[in-house]
């Protein structure tokens, strides 16, 4: 489906309707900086860490802004590093049904894949709604809308997430 807000084109394929649940509350768990690829023990610590979140929290929605996988890490020439540890985040979403999405940060635009690349492999996943832009700079600057509860068909607010590219934290 495609969407467009004061100009801005998005995509996105998850077909998951946020809505405001039954007691008209809509929860948003937010990470950011999970860095996967560092070490496979510690990649492992943050999936258990991000069930146990989920777990406690039970969020409608998990946003993640940005640096999912630590860019500096991949070694420059083996193929499959961010694909790897792309599936070691999203498989805890896929498994705990969870709808998530996500920004770029600069450290996942250092990896093999190129931000559409890395798009294109967020569309696999049932759960997410990380979209994308055509007509802005930067891949994953998006909104997904979140219904009423009460009013059907009804807008109540727009969570956007913006990305950085490779500019980092300095600009």
């Amino acid at each position: 489906y495609q969407r467009r807000v004061h100009g801005v084109v998005t995509l996105g394929l998850c077909q998951i309707n946020l809505t405001f649940n039954a007691t008209h509350q809509f929860r948003i768990l937010q990470l950011s900086d999970i860095h996967y690829g560092e070490d496979d023990n510690d990649d492992l610590k943050t999936s258990n860490l991000i069930r146990d979140l989920i777990n406690w929290t039970r969020p409608d929605l998990v946003v993640i802004t940005g640096d999912l996988v630590s860019g500096y890490a991949w070694d420059g020439y083996t193929k499959g590093f961010y694909e790897r540890n792309w599936r070691k985040y999203s498989s805890v979403f896929a498994e705990k049904r969870t709808p998530y999405m996500l920004a770029l940060g600069n450290h996942d635009y250092e990896t093999d894949l190129e931000p559409s690349k890395i798009y294109d492999l967020e569309r696999t996943n049932a759960y997410s709604l990380t979209g994308r832009s055509y007509n802005i700079s930067g891949v994953t600057n998006y909104y997904t809308p979140v219904r009423s509860s009460l009013l059907q068909n009804t807008t109540s607010f727009n969570i956007w997430v913006m990305d950085t590219k490779k500019t980092g934290c300095l600009g």
